[in-house]
């Protein structure tokens, strides 16, 4: 998690600092001070553990008689996936930004579209790339910035990982015909086609293509 500038080193010249106040990270705890205090303060206020789930996990295993038939995903996917993002969009944990990947799909797209392609085939979302880098943004205009809730966490994530996630959330906004309107609009609202990986969990039944 970034808060602010991270200690280490004098700051260069002509670089405007905001130092931020002292967190509180609750009722009768001291005041956080420290860039790691302020971090944990952040992090246990902002990114509370995830509801229970009641429902029956649905059977992703079995073929259904309904299922689409999944195509191998393409060299074009791949590309399209990693050339269609800003350049210079904030990059993850390991600083690997798009413009990074496009200088190696050019030396050699074959390992790149290798991974994207079999964790697409197989199903399977890489645990490295689902850590991400918190930036804590200011709310503008708010009374007490001692309190956490006074921030906004932006999560940046791996760009492989959004390449894969560009890949699936296409194929499920191109598949977005052959599901029934009232099976995407029970819990989505009217149809958006930008809403591939949050529309995910509703788009496990298709209806039969017209």
């Amino acid at each position: 998690m970034t808060f602010g500038r991270s200690p280490g080193g004098p700051t260069p010249k002509g670089i405007r600092q905001y130092p931020s106040p002292p967190i509180s990270p609750g009722q009768g705890l001291p005041a956080a001070v420290s860039h790691e205090d302020k971090c944990n303060a952040l992090r246990s206020a902002l990114f509370q553990p995830p509801p229970p789930i009641h429902a029956e996990p649905t059977d992703l295993v079995q073929d259904h008689p309904d299922d689409l038939t999944w195509e191998p995903v393409s060299y074009a996917e791949v590309r399209r996936a990693i050339f269609a993002p800003n350049q210079h969009k904030a990059p993850g944990p390991s600083q690997i930004n798009y413009m990074v990947l496009r200088w190696a799909w050019a030396a050699d797209p074959v390992p790149i579209y290798l991974l994207i392609s079999r964790c697409a085939n197989v199903g399977y979302h890489p645990q490295i790339w689902r850590k991400t880098v918190a930036v804590a943004l200011c709310k503008p205009k708010k009374p007490d910035y001692s309190n956490p809730r006074a921030y906004r966490l932006i999560q940046l994530e791996e760009c492989l990982g959004k390449v894969l996630e560009s890949v699936i959330a296409r194929r499920l906004s191109l598949s977005y015909p052959y599901f029934s309107q009232s099976q995407l609009q029970s819990n989505l609202g009217p149809p958006d086609l930008s809403l591939g990986i949050d529309a995910t969990p509703d788009l496990v039944r298709p209806s039969p293509a017209p």
